[in-house]
């Protein structure tokens, strides 16, 4: 039986790490585990070892359309069936600053990454995710990216922390977390898998949480 091979971008840490370990968990699996430094990423490092042939750690910056394209013909040379799983997590965080003090080149910076990156990514994937078995897309977004919830952002006289990530929330509205630990990033990861291998075409486009329900945009 062929692998069920799966992508995940940001794998380094955090969440991206967390679905690396999951997923291998799983029988009959493959990642490839995409990293700015994966050299650098003990963590990944420790796993690619134990996990030898079922786990790539790869470079991958999603502001770099050239290590977008690597990862890609790497890709199409050892897994010719083709890819069933991208799950775009990788992303930036950018400054905290109010509109007026926003500054231009962290937020062309933060929507380069979030944004166009990502879209790179899934284009450049896509001709081997149609050749995979399951050929789904996983967009990581947040909260921030939900206009309902936000509308806070736009007024200068009430100010928050999270209102104030303007470039974040931009780039996440564009590809659709709140602080404190709610929960584990292993019952987050958990809960997530369990959404995505339960995922229908029904799904397609929506904007879920962890737990299944739909956020409103």
């Amino acid at each position: 039986m062929a692998s069920t091979v799966w992508v995940v971008t940001g794998a380094n840490r955090g969440i991206g790490l967390e679905f690396v370990k999951q997923i291998l968990d799983l029988p009959n699996t493959t990642v490839i585990a995409g990293a700015r430094s994966p050299e650098k990423a003990a963590d990944l490092q420790k796993l690619s070892q134990q996990f030898e042939g079922r786990l790539f750690a790869v470079p991958l910056d999603l502001s770099d359309s050239n290590t977008v394209q690597a990862v890609v013909e790497t890709v199409k040379k050892s897994h010719k069936d083709g890819v069933d799983f991208l799950i775009n997590n990788a992303g930036v965080l950018g400054t905290f600053a109010q509109i007026k003090d926003q500054d231009l080149e962290d937020l062309k910076h933060v929507l380069l990454t979030n944004v166009v990156g990502t879209f790179a990514v899934t284009k450049a994937f896509l001709p081997l995710l149609k050749s995979g078995k399951k050929r789904t897309i996983i967009n990581m977004s947040s909260d921030a990216g939900c206009l309902t919830q936000n509308a806070s952002f736009i007024h200068d006289d009430r100010p928050s922390d999270a209102g104030m990530a303007l470039s974040y929330r931009a780039s996440k509205v564009a590809v659709n977390m709140g602080y404190g630990p709610t929960l584990t990033t292993g019952q987050s990861v958990q809960a997530m898998m369990k959404l995505i291998m339960a995922l229908t075409q029904t799904q397609t486009g929506k904007y879920l949480l962890y737990d299944g329900s739909e956020m409103p945009w």
